[in-house]
Parts: C-alpha cells; sequence; structure tokens
C-alpha cells in the first residue's frame, strides 16, 4: 500500500509506515477487530463452560452413582454369597442330625412293635418316604396298613351268615385285594416296590399268619397259595378271580 504521509509503498499489514512513520488506520481498525473476536470469543468459551458445568458435573457424578452401585451389587453379592453357602451348609448338616434323630425314634416304636405309631411319627413330622433313611419305615408302616386291612377284611367275611356269603362278593374281594397288596412286597415286578432290607424280619411273620389264615380257614394248599399269592401282577381282574376262589371255597367249607 501507498503512505498517505511520504507516498512510499509497504506492506499493508504493518502498523505505520517503515519509512515516515505514519500510523496505518487501516492496519489499526483490522488489529481492533481481531483484538474484538478475541474477546468475545474468550466470553463465549467462558459461557459455555459454564453453562457445560453443571452437566459435566452431573455425568461425572451419574458414572460415580453406577460405578457405586456396581460396586456395592458385587460387594452384596460376594456377602449373600458366602451367608447362603454357609446356611446351606449348616441347614445341611441340622436336616443330616434331625434325621438321624427321627431315624432313632422310629427305629424305637419298631422294636416296641407300635406300627401304628410310626405312621403318626411320620406324618405329624411330614417326613417323606424319599428322606434318607425314610424309605424303610414308611414301607414297614404301609405293609401294616395292608396286613390291617387284611384282618378286618377277614373279621368281615367271619360275621357273614351264610346266606349272605351266597350273595356278597366284594367282602372276599376286599379280602382278596389285601392279601395280594401284602405279598406284592415279596413279589413285585417294580423293583422299588419290593421288600426293604430291615422289613424282612416283619414281613416274614405278616406273610405266614396270612397264609395260616388262608389255610385254616379256605383249606388252602401251598400250590395254591403260590398260585394265587406269588404273582407280580396286582390287577383288578385277579383281585376278582382270587376273591370268587375263596367264596367258593367258603361255601365248600361252610364258612
Amino acid at each position: 500500500m501507498k503512505c498517505s504521509g511520504c507516498g512510499a509503498d509497504y506492506s499493508a499489514r504493518l502498523p505505520k509506515c517503515p519509512y515516515c512513520g505514519t500510523v496505518n488506520e487501516a492496519a489499526l481498525r483490522r488489529e481492533k477487530d481481531k483484538e474484538k473476536r478475541r474477546q468475545l470469543l474468550r466470553r463465549f468459551r467462558l459461557r459455555t463452560l459454564r453453562e457445560a458445568g453443571p452437566r459435566i458435573t452431573i455425568q461425572v457424578l451419574n458414572r460415580l452413582i453406577i460405578a457405586l452401585v456396581v460396586i456395592g451389587a458385587l460387594v452384596f453379592g460376594a456377602i449373600f454369597l458366602v451367608f447362603f453357602l454357609e446356611e446351606n451348609q449348616r441347614a445341611s448338616r441340622k436336616e443330616s442330625a434331625s434325621l438321624a434323630e427321627h431315624a432313632a425314634e422310629l427305629e424305637l416304636l419298631k422294636e416296641n412293635e407300635d406300627f401304628a405309631g410310626i405312621g403318626q411319627y411320620l406324618s405329624e413330622h411330614s417326613l417323606s418316604m424319599y428322606d434318607e433313611g425314610m424309605e424303610e419305615y414308611w414301607q414297614l408302616y404301609e405293609a401294616y396298613r395292608d396286613t390291617r386291612n387284611f384282618w378286618e377284611a377277614a373279621d368281615e367275611t367271619e360275621r357273614l351268615s351264610s346266606e349272605e356269603a351266597a350273595s356278597d362278593t366284594w367282602r372276599y374281594e376286599s379280602l382278596a385285594r389285601a392279601a395280594l397288596s401284602l405279598s406284592a412286597y415279596r413279589n413285585s415286578q417294580y423293583e422299588w416296590d419290593l421288600l426293604l432290607e430291615g422289613n424282612e424280619a416283619q414281613y416274614q411273620k405278616w406273610e405266614e399268619e396270612l397264609h395260616l389264615y388262608l389255610r385254616l380257614h379256605f383249606s388252602m394248599t401251598e400250590e395254591e397259595l403260590d398260585r394265587w399269592l406269588a404273582s407280580p401282577e396286582d390287577s383288578y381282574e385277579l383281585e376278582e378271580e382270587f376273591g370268587q376262589f375263596l367264596k367258593e371255597r367258603a361255601a365248600d367249607h361252610g364258612r
């Protein structure tokens, strides 16, 4: 550009003429404009920072809270897991001790031949046949119940008059059903229904009493006992056939 003072040429970016020192007004205005823009930019940045500050703080706090929640959840989970495992072990030990105590009480009832008491004890203490060591006592009680049903049915048939016996079939079928139910512990086709170790002596006693009664009151031979009571099947048809056999045998012998 040309200097307004001396007319010399110099760069328009210089604030004054290098030859005479005349001030370059255009350069000064540009510099003032730049300074204003710089000030505006600084104010804008400060305002942006002030406005963004709470949001950034909230974001940081949110992330911190989330991190604390995750850490707390992990710690709580670890504590709960340890507590749960300890409680589970404690409960398992307590249950084992409790089952051992129940077994001791049931064994005492068994020695005293209080089989009804065994059933009552199992029911009162909510002991399942699937609880460890309880299956033997459940089977013993069920065999006792089948034996009791047999003798109740036998008593019913003995009290029938000859006229009633001639027309009454269902009582003999009940007697047959009870006899077959008791025999099933020896002959069941299902392994889980077979006689358990520990119940043999008492079961044999009940079985011998049942066979003796059938031989005395119905004149059944060993072959007939084997025929009717050694079958692994327990069906309604077999109950009917055996019941009819007992009815006919009772009529033949005047009972």
